[in-house]
């Protein structure tokens, strides 16, 4: 049986070089060869045929798709990666599902930009400030900003353009506060809470620190029921420090902070997991 790692060729990171690494080692360990690729090769068939699995952390829905049509089994495959990526396509697939969010409007559609004015006005009338605005593609916190009022509204729409956003209320009772739960199989594996004294957002990569979470029955229920929802074979999900509110969900969650402050082995239980979900037709 032999797997394969795709990255992504035009980003690097600590982050991810820690990953790769520790998830060779690791499938070596259990005898199984693993290579690791970037984005930035010519695809053809042929060269695949040799792989029996893909541990896929890149956005690149495209390749993911290629790669499932080569037979392989692709760890999180194409449905995943677009639902956890787009915080739209998010939003859109959990509502109505019983999982509990900010109140949520999705941006219209933009080919050219303009500013609609009315329109700014009415959601900002709906949502109350102050207000958040996401563009749907942004990883580490980066692509959220916080609207206080009518004027950092307009130049904030204006400096995103045609990009797809979205804008939510602004949940003030765990501001610059958050929980990283990871789950693996549908399972939670453990949680990390993140905090931030100097920045509405808590990111690690924004500087919040983290510790560990114990987690409560409540938060275990809310993030394997999103885990199950998206299909997810390995998923971060943050919810808001106070309540299992959701924030947003990451398939390709960078977990060395995790593993610091939670002690949780991260990387053995995902090669573990995948290794049981291979049939006996993929290899073992």
């Amino acid at each position: 049986m032999k797997g394969l790692i795709v990255r992504n060729g035009y980003y690097t990171s600590e982050n991810e070089d820690h990953r790769c690494k520790k998830l060779v080692e690791c499938f070596l360990s259990r005898g199984v060869e693993v290579d690791v690729y970037n984005n930035r090769f010519v695809r053809k068939e042929e060269d695949f045929r040799c792989y029996d699995f893909c541990l896929f952390f890149d956005k690149d829905v495209y390749l993911s798709s290629f790669l499932q049509n080569c037979g392989i089994r692709v760890f999180n495959d194409t449905n995943v990666l677009i639902r956890t990526d787009n915080k739209i396509e998010t939003y859109l697939f959990l509502k109505g599902k019983g999982v509990e969010m900010p109140a949520t409007v999705p941006a219209p559609k933009k080919f050219f930009y303009v500013q609609d004015r009315e329109y700014l006005d009415a959601v900002a009338s709906f949502l109350g400030y102050p207000l958040v605005l996401k563009e749907a593609y942004g990883s580490l916190g980066k692509q959220v900003y916080l609207i206080s009022d009518a004027e950092s509204l307009y130049k904030t729409d204006e400096d995103t353009g045609t990009k797809d956003k979205l804008y939510q209320s602004f949940y003030k009772y765990s501001q610059g506060e958050s929980v990283r739960i990871i789950c693996i199989g549908g399972k939670a594996i453990g949680g990390m809470k993140l905090s931030s004294k100097g920045d509405f957002r808590s990111n690690a990569h924004l500087g919040g620190q983290g510790e560990n979470f114990p987690l409560t029955d409540e938060y275990k229920k809310a993030a394997e029921k999103v885990a199950d929802l998206l299909g997810a074979d390995y998923v971060g999900i943050d919810f808001f420090a106070d309540k299992p509110v959701l924030i947003e969900v990451n398939g390709n969650a960078y977990y060395k902070q995790f593993e610091q402050v939670t002690g949780v082995d991260v990387t053995r239980l995902y090669v573990d997991y995948i290794l049981e979900s291979l049939s006996p037709r993929d290899g073992i």
